[in-house]
């Protein structure tokens, strides 16, 4: 005879479905992102840090709170705009909600996947003093929008941030289906509308999207590139700075900081190993899982 059935509620079963769910997509950023490296961290730069975090938190005020423990975050100005813009908004709505504030990529669509808090602060911050209210900023491989509008509420509503998307479709899902300005509305504290500082197009920053704009004072690059472009280097407004990974493709690149000084002088050095997918050239296919 078998043992004593035990009746199982609703919210049981639901808690089931919400564990087996964030499991799989544990799986699924693991797949993603956790690959056994073909080389090791380069030895030439030995000092640079590599973080690779995967904490997780219940909250926005949590996750914040993590990383500024961590020395990750380290001004008000990041933390006041982290804190306003809820992640949780910005991932795919298949991703059980506290799981959103897992310190660790995740899916949101289109094969595509969202940086990790972690790296979105420690860029923030590097660009901190170039995001200042009037600013104009790009952000290459803007995917759910979630940099972007963060960039939008640090240079305020006198400033411009052009976001990038290589998938036309999430481009339009960000813009339009998703809207942008009632994620951040959601996400801020207090509301705020997006629309009239963020712009996000399809297209790929290698080729002929970005020839009618003007220079940025800051510019964000979601994507390593094999070598710095010189397309973005010739965007950036003297005085400016980018924040690029750069290196072989699936292996470890290093963050690389480059600033235009006023007479147009490049300056670059590395911050720390980092891990990203590669930046698509013009008539490459993209990256799929």
């Amino acid at each position: 005879m078998g043992g004593p059935s035990v009746a199982r509620g609703p919210g049981a079963i639901d808690r089931a479905a919400a564990a087996t769910a964030a499991a799989a997509a544990a799986a699924a950023v693991r797949r993603c992102w956790m690959q056994p490296l073909a080389t090791p961290a380069p030895a030439a730069s030995p000092a640079l840090p590599r973080r690779i975090t995967w904490a997780a938190m219940h909250s926005q005020d949590w996750l914040v709170d993590h990383l500024r423990a961590e020395g990750v975050v380290k001004s008000r100005e990041v933390e006041s705009v982290l804190r306003r813009v809820d992640r949780a908004h910005y991932v795919d709505r298949g991703i059980p909600h506290a799981y959103a504030y897992q310190d660790s990529p995740l899916l949101i669509g289109f094969h595509e996947t969202i940086t990790a808090p972690h790296m979105h602060a420690t860029c923030l911050e590097l660009l901190r003093d170039h995001l200042k209210p009037g600013a104009r900023v790009l952000d290459v491989g803007s995917g759910s929008g979630y940099l972007s509008a963060a960039l939008g509420l640090m240079v305020g509503e006198t400033g411009k941030v052009v976001g990038i998307e290589k998938h036309p479709e999430l481009a339009a899902l960000v813009r339009v289906g998703g809207g942008l300005d009632v994620r951040v509305q959601r996400a801020s504290r207090p509301p705020r509308a997006a629309g009239r500082v963020v712009q996000l197009r399809a297209g790929n920053v290698l080729g002929d999207v970005l020839e009618r704009e003007e220079g940025f004072d800051a510019i964000h690059v979601g994507a390593a590139a094999s070598s710095l472009p010189d397309i973005l280097v010739r965007k950036l407004n003297p005085g400016g700075r980018m924040v690029i990974p750069v290196g072989p493709q699936w292996e470890y690149q290093v963050m690389q900081v480059v600033d235009k000084d006023r007479e147009g002088k490049v300056k670059k050095h590395n911050v720390m190993h980092v891990r990203y997918v590669p930046l698509t050239e013009p008539g490459e296919s993209s990256w799929e899982l």
